[in-house]
């Protein structure tokens, strides 16, 4: 009976720390790996891809209520060496609910390989390439803590009708119940000179490969900013197939 005990502990034990080791691998909305909105520096891996769906439901602006269609986005990384990920994102129309022809291509580029226990990573990207309004570069680092914390912080540059706008960027994932638990809680901002912009939401890790999403975009409903307000749900899944 001990030894089955053992071996049901140790199984657990291997499960959750699959659970712990892929909340770092979530897609973002706009596609790459890293929180809300905010992307992370850490990269798919080599030889590996996910798949993700989101929905976004947009608040009608001055009235407090969710608009009656929304918005779905499908999303894909690939880990095309160690330090590079490539993705594709595309999404619906919120007017006719007709997915837009085209998809925007995402690039990130880990210039770290900081393999420590806690380690310290570094990345630059650019998202949304081929957009007229929605593409960015960004610089953004990730400090991994005992007990499962990791606090992000970077800058990100965007190019608003045709306008170059500098933006700071922080953000915390913190597990709910220690490094081993498989409910994460995060939080982002993003500010400029005049953008101000605070997300929060939480993961749930159902399966060391598969994890669900909860968002809430602008939470403060600063009328200058990276997104409207809005609530968000989607899936991710790592190496389906």
């Amino acid at each position: 009976m001990n030894k089955l005990i053992l071996v049901a502990m140790l199984g657990f034990g291997i499960w959750s720390l699959g659970f712990a080791a892929f909340a770092s691998t979530t897609s973002t909305i706009t596609g790459p790996i890293g929180l809300i909105r905010m992307p992370s520096a850490d990269t798919i891996g080599d030889n590996s891809y996910n798949l993700a769906v989101d929905y976004a439901a947009n608040f009608i602006t001055g009235t407090g209520t969710l608009a009656s269609t929304g918005t779905w986005s499908y999303k894909m990384n690939l880990g095309t060496s160690k330090n590079l990920e490539l993705g594709l994102i595309g999404q619906t129309d919120s007017g006719t609910n007709q997915i837009k022809d085209g998809v925007y291509v995402n690039l990130k580029y880990a210039l770290s390989n900081d393999d420590s226990r806690y380690p310290l990573k570094l990345a630059i990207g650019a998202e949304n390439l081929a957009s007229s309004n929605e593409a960015d570069t960004y610089i953004v680092a990730s400090k991994y803590f005992k007990g499962g914390a990791v606090a992000h912080f970077g800058a990100m540059f965007d190019f608003p009708k045709n306008s170059f706008r500098p933006l700071g960027m922080a953000g915390l994932e913190y597990p709910l119940g220690g490094q081993m638990s498989n409910l994460t809680l995060i939080g982002e901002v993003f500010g400029g000179e005049s953008l101000f912009q605070i997300n929060a939401g939480i993961r749930l890790v159902l399966y060391p490969n598969i994890n669900i999403s909860v968002n809430g975009l602008n939470l403060t409903k600063n009328p200058v900013s990276k997104n409207s307000q809005s609530i968000t749900a989607g899936i991710c899944w790592k190496n389906p197939f």
